[in-house]
């Protein structure tokens, strides 16, 4: 679909002044006023994609590197157990993804854009020698798993473009029907590198899959008729010899992952979201049939009602998986037969991620507030850490836990970040985290950790809708955007005032995504807020609903439905709606390129905020989407977000 260019638009009068009150200094030229800290905040790694060798003697990991410039690479490490040592094990200057082991531990695949840009399958020889392509998808491979035996790996992909005929010069019309496509299921050949589709024609779609251990098929959610507006909810055995399919059952929910077949091909596990927003419980299913049972929900006997990840099958009837709780994590084991959970390890005081499991053997990902992700080892219960990926990190600020009461008796944990030696209160933002599914961590929190440098006083609240509090948590801001969550901010407000933390005077807001819906929010139902950032948001939930990346639509739907169903919420719900109530200094930044919560809508809240009189900026990033990624764009994003709440918020009454 086409997407609006606020660059191209700038002959229109209106647009024209906009785009100048948004001119800035090049980007390539750093900023007279960024704090030292921002350039180490921008080269953060990330890690993921953990997974141990079949005898458990190694294990892979994928880390994905700061960006250099406009480009962001990621590559594959190596841990060896015996030694516990790990070491960098492709290194190609592109993004490499997703590794998978061969059955005898002698070949790793993975994916790689490698060579022409489109993610192709390589094959890496763990004996020695150079990563070589192995598919040739024309377009490109988005997930592959190899077969039991070795010898053939499935993959899917979307379908490539038909071919076209040259078109005269400006006959470029796009057709919105053809902006998608299903995605495909192919399995190819190892011994003679020949691929082919396993279900012929376009009524099926492919969602995720995993091999049976005879190899002789897979199982997969499959979509009947491709819409991709649409939830995958129908669950599938399919022959990779002739296509043959047997529906086992049926997955309720908006969204699927995680999808894994036990070691005896008996049952298959998934992470599913039953009545919810998000995959948040571990269920299983039998492959004769029947309905799927889900092992840790709210009402299950001794579920632990936590967002689930990782799921391993550790046997016939067990699995392991992590979970997010508060601002930690656990990790469980459960029994397919008794339904008996025992937990493993605890992670109070870290964020733990990318978990893979061999034994009594775990690898994962740990940081903390103060101490950037590193991968850890863990055997028999000691730990070890065995990378040193931020080695020199600067010193940060430890933020302390706390709890308040919320307007209507709904516990709110957060994280307090108070700047050293204040002598009283102090100029305070409250910073919102994405989601609204989401959740502020034990990690870096880079914002806080800015701000706080600057004499702020910082709150990151878990409100209502954060996922790690139990599923009725996170779906009690269903239809509600705006309300009680709104009122959670309020009341951390108001309890840091009443302590003594916050200048009444001082107040700012910030945060990205639904974190900027509620910034934007917050502005319209009040005026104590000195300034205000919102990044990235929804600020016309009818404009949000009509243009994001379709694929999307069902998770903001389970929120809100529809427009023409429910027209009134969408526009009660907006902060468009309430714009001209606005008399607080709001920041805007957006990526021009971003499909989730596309640039239009703030163009609609910048201009409206100008023509209401109020002291507003809008910052578009050329070629970025959702998450600002390109490195001056990211420390621009930083810097600039600190300034406008040092200027509005620090200075108040200055």
């Amino acid at each position: 679909m086409a997407r609006c260019r606020w660059r191209a638009r700038s002959v229109q009068g209106l647009v024209l002044a906009a785009a100048l009150a948004v001119a800035s200094p090049p980007l390539a030229v750093a900023r007279a006023a960024e704090p030292a800290l921002v350039a180490q905040l921008v080269k953060l790694h990330k890690v993921s994609g953990t997974v141990f060798s079949p005898d458990g003697g190694r294990a892979v990991f994928v880390v994905a590197e700061p960006a250099v410039g406009k480009d962001r690479k990621s590559s594959i490490w190596l841990y060896e157990s015996a030694t516990q040592t790990t070491r960098k094990l492709t290194a190609a200057g592109k993004q490499d993804s997703q590794p998978r082991w061969s059955s005898d531990g002698k070949t790793l695949a993975f994916i790689s854009s490698r060579g022409d840009d489109e993610p192709q399958v390589y094959l890496l020889p763990m004996d020695g020698g150079e990563a070589q392509p192995l598919t040739t998808a024309k377009g490109g491979v988005s997930a592959f798993e190899w077969s039991p035996a070795g010898g053939m790996i499935a993959y899917v992909g979307s379908d490539p473009e038909p071919e076209s005929p040259e078109k005269e010069n400006g006959d470029d019309e796009i057709v919105a029907s053809q902006g998608f496509g299903p995605l495909r299921l192919n399995v190819i050949d190892l011994a003679t590198k020949t691929s082919r589709k396993v279900l012929a024609g376009d009524r099926w779609a492919i969602g995720m899959f995993a091999w049976k251990p005879d190899g002789q098929g897979v199982v997969a959610t499959v979509s009947d008729g491709f819409k991709p507006e649409g939830a995958i909810d129908r669950l599938f055995e399919i022959s990779v010899a002739d296509g043959a399919m047997r529906e086992i059952g049926q997955i309720k929910g908006v969204e699927f992952s995680d999808l894994k077949v036990s070691p005896d091909g008996r049952l298959a596990a998934f992470l599913a979201s039953g009545d919810g927003p998000i995959p948040h419980d571990l269920y299983v299913q039998t492959l004769a049939g029947g309905p799927a049972r889900n092992l840790t929900g709210a009402g299950v006997r001794g579920g632990v009602d936590r967002p689930v990840a990782d799921p391993t099958w550790t046997g016939p009837t067990s699995l392991t998986f992590a979970t997010q709780e508060g601002f930690g994590g656990a990790v469980y084991s459960v029994s397919t037969v008794t339904g008996r959970i025992r937990e493993l390890k605890r992670f109070q005081d870290n964020d733990v991620s990318a978990l893979a499991v061999s034994g009594d053997r775990m690898l994962y990902a740990k940081s903390n507030s103060v101490t950037p992700v590193e991968v850890w080892a863990s055997t028999g219960g000691t730990e070890r850490k065995v990378t040193n990926l931020h080695a020199g990190f600067a010193a940060l600020v430890a933020p302390r836990l706390i709890k308040y009461a919320s307007a209507d008796g709904f516990e709110i944990e957060a994280q307090l970040f108070t700047p050293a030696g204040a002598p009283g209160p102090s100029p305070f933002v409250v910073l919102v985290h994405g989601g609204p599914s989401g959740r502020w961590s034990n990690a870096v929190n880079d914002r806080a950790q800015l701000l706080v440098q600057q004499g702020f006083a910082v709150l990151a609240p878990n409100i209502r809708g954060s996922v790690g509090y139990g599923y009725a948590f996170v779906k009690s801001n269903r239809a509600d955007w705006g309300g009680g969550d709104f009122r959670d901010v309020m009341a951390g407000v108001d309890q840091m005032i009443a302590q003594g933390v916050a200048d009444p005077e001082r107040l700012g807001i910030a945060g990205w995504s639904y974190g900027g819906y509620m910034s934007a929010w917050a502005v319209t139902q009040t005026h104590r807020f000195k300034g205000a950032v919102v990044g990235a948001a929804m600020l016309d939930l009818e404009t949000q609903w009509g243009t994001e990346d379709g694929e999307l639509i069902p998770y903001d739907t389970w929120y809100v439905g529809t427009p023409w169903d429910n027209k009134a919420d969408f526009a009660r719900m907006s902060p468009i709606t309430h714009v001209k109530n606005v008399t607080t200094p709001t920041l805007l930044l957006v990526g021009e390129d971003d499909s989730v919560d596309p640039i239009a809508q703030n163009w609609q809240f910048y201009r409206a905020l100008r023509m209401n009189g109020v002291k507003a900026e809008m910052v578009a990033y050329p070629r970025e989407g959702h998450r600002v990624s390109e490195e001056l764009h990211s420390r621009d994003v930083l810097t600039r977000t600190t300034e406008w709440l040092v200027d509005h918020v620090k200075g108040a009454g200055k």
